[in-house]
């Protein structure tokens, strides 16, 4: 069977994965890391309308910690990324969904100690700029980010 582009034509009962062409599993796996974020945006403005903006902040901390050390060791375990270097770092920035998927960016290893991530574009940032919002950006491209990495 020859590669899909998409599955815009008729419908196959033994439709796989598989079946798709790189291009569109690759617009597959943005899509789903885009949908990944909403659900925490989603989720988020949920809890500040029930418990306040405060709790919430605090919750969501908490939660992508633990969610950020489940992303690396699965997309790490999936590709078999292996070490604890700045390069296994890098390689883990570079797939996983909540920084591949969504940001922007470059990444320069510099040695086996240091290495450069430059974010070109953040929508989350965009957002908060948009909003006025130094509060945001403060907590998460200041504190949050830091202490996934």
């Amino acid at each position: 069977m020859a590669e899909l582009n998409d599955y815009s034509g008729p419908f196959k009962a033994d439709f796989k994965p598989q079946y798709l062409s790189k291009d569109a599993l690759t617009r597959m796996w943005e899509a789903a890391s885009f949908m990944y974020l909403k659900m925490d945006q989603i989720w988020f403005q949920q809890m500040v309308e029930r418990f306040g903006e405060e709790f919430a902040w605090e919750l969501s901390h908490k939660a992508w910690s633990k969610a950020a050390v489940a992303e690396s060791k699965r997309c790490a375990e999936a590709l078999n990324i292996r070490g604890t270097d700045v390069a296994a770092c890098m390689k883990l920035f570079q797939v996983a969904p909540a920084w591949a998927g969504y940001l922007d960016f470059d990444c320069e290893l510099i040695n086996n100690n240091h290495g450069i991530v430059t974010v070109n574009r953040c929508p989350a940032l965009d957002v908060f700029e948009k909003q006025n919002s130094e509060e945001r950006i403060k907590l998460v491209c200041q504190k949050l980010e830091l202490d996934f990495m």
